[in-house]
């Protein structure tokens, strides 16, 4: 049995969505764009001529844009945290605490190794 292209189009992108929205919590950001993005090409793609979706086109589509926004929601969330922490000296001791048990290093050598100037200012 022979599927049309628009058949094949429509699985690789549901299963690039898929992929992107697993990915969001195990690689965050740079993978799930991606693919998320490719599985959204595709599924507007695989529209072909006509004016609607198949309902396996329109299913791939929510899947890779709702993908996108939770990983852009999540991007914006970890660097508006991450100044949080650059300008408040409570949360930079708590995060300094948490990197030591984690990691062994502190804040301050955490920020001096990656080259990021700390000010405990607001």
């Amino acid at each position: 049995m022979v599927q049309a292209p628009r058949d094949r189009l429509i699985r690789f992108a549901t299963s690039l969505s898929v992929l992107a929205a697993f990915s969001t919590l195990s690689f965050p950001v740079v993978l799930p764009f991606m693919l998320g993005s490719t599985a959204l090409v595709l599924a507007i793609l695989s529209k072909g001529g006509s004016e609607r979706f198949t309902p396996k086109g329109k299913r791939a589509a929510m899947i890779a844009a709702v993908t996108i926004a939770v990983n852009a929601a999540l991007f914006i969330a970890s660097v508006f945290y991450f100044f949080k922490i650059l300008r408040d000296p409570a949360l930079q001791e708590q995060f300094s605490a948490l990197l030591y048990k984690t990691y062994g290093i502190t804040y301050e050598e955490f920020m001096n190794r990656y080259s990021v100037i700390f000010t405990g200012r607001p």
